[in-house]
C-alpha cells in the first residue's frame, strides 16, 4: 500500500467513514461532522456521533529542521455520543448509562475498537492498530490515532428534552504536504 499526505479534512472524513462502516446505528442521519461537540439544533431524534475538530498544532522542531517540506499536524478530534434518555421512574438513570441496547457506555467500547483496531492484522495474536486510508492511500501520519480520555456523562437539556452525553478526546498526528 502506498503512503500520501493528508490534512484534516480527510483524517474528519476517514474518521466519519470508518464509524459508519463499524456499526450500524452510526449513519449518515446519526454520525456526522460538526462544528461543535452538541449541536444547538439536533438534527436527529434521539441518538447521534458528533465528530468536531478540537484544534491542531504543529512539531516546532520538525518544520525548523525541514521547514515546509515536513509540517508535521498534530489533530485532536471530539467524538461525542449523544443519547436521548427519559428520566422519569426509578432506574432509568443506570438504563440510561450502562442498558446494552439504550445505554451510552456500550459505545464507547465500539468506537474505540473502531478507530484503534485493524480489521484483519494480527501479530502473534495480538491486535494492531487501524491504518486510516484516504483514496486507497495509507494516510502518512507520525502517530495513529491515541485515545486521551472520555468525559463523565452528563445531562443536557434541549429543547425539553434530555440527552446523556460524554466525548472522547483522540490525537493524531500526520504530515501534511503545503
Amino acid at each position: 500500500m502506498t503512503v500520501a499526505y493528508s490534512d484534516e479534512i480527510d483524517i474528519m472524513e476517514a474518521v466519519r467513514a470508518r464509524l459508519r462502516s463499524k456499526h450500524v446505528e452510526f449513519t449518515a442521519k446519526t454520525c456526522f461532522l460538526s462544528d461543535t461537540p452538541i449541536p444547538p439544533v439536533m438534527p436527529f431524534s434521539d441518538f447521534a456521533v458528533t465528530i468536531v475538530n478540537g484544534g491542531t498544532s504543529y512539531d516546532e522542531n520538525t518544520y525548523m529542521g525541514a521547514g515546509p517540506n515536513a509540517l508535521d499536524n498534530q489533530l485532536t478530534l471530539l467524538i461525542t455520543i449523544i443519547k436521548l434518555c427519559a428520566l422519569d421512574t426509578p432506574g432509568r438513570t443506570e438504563d440510561a448509562l450502562i442498558h446494552h441496547s439504550r445505554g451510552i457506555l456500550p459505545y464507547r467500547k465500539t468506537i474505540l475498537n473502531a478507530l484503534l483496531v485493524s480489521d484483519d492484522q494480527y501479530c502473534e495474536g495480538h491486535k494492531d492498530q487501524w491504518v486510516m486510508e484516504v483514496d486507497d492511500y495509507q494516510v502518512l501520519r507520525e502517530r495513529g490515532p491515541i485515545p486521551r480520555g472520555w468525559t463523565p456523562p452528563r445531562y443536557e437539556v434541549m429543547n425539553d428534552r434530555t440527552y446523556l452525553t460524554t466525548t472522547l478526546t483522540l490525537t493524531m498526528n500526520f504530515d501534511q504536504e503545503l
